[in-house]
């Protein structure tokens, strides 16, 4: 990690007010996703970028398998969407630019 990236996300840690949850259009966030959003808030802005990564080339591996055959189930498992959302709604309250999740 970089010292600006350090410093950046210590500033995210006092100056943001993280106090919302990603509404996944249900109206209602999943109880796991409130301590998601809470571990998340404490992750460096390039795990997360890190993680997403991982979803999305999970997601593109899943894509080009035929059915019956996904090595992940990205699709097949609701809790990859709730897990790139989330990182998604912290990188937005970070205003961190990033490749958003193909769905």
């Amino acid at each position: 990690m970089t010292e600006e990236t350090r410093v950046a996300d210590e500033d995210v840690d006092r100056n943001s007010d993280h106090s919302h949850a990603t509404d996944l259009g249900g109206g209602e966030v999943p109880p796991s996703s409130v301590l998601w959003t809470e571990l998340f808030r404490r992750v460096t802005t390039d795990s997360l970028l890190k993680m997403l990564e991982g979803i999305r080339e999970a997601l593109h591996e899943d894509d080009h398998l035929r059915l019956g055959s996904k090595r992940y189930g990205v699709r097949e498992y609701p809790d990859f969407r709730i897990e790139a959302d989330l990182i998604e709604s912290e990188l937005n309250a970070r205003n961190v630019a990033y490749e958003p999740t193909p769905w």
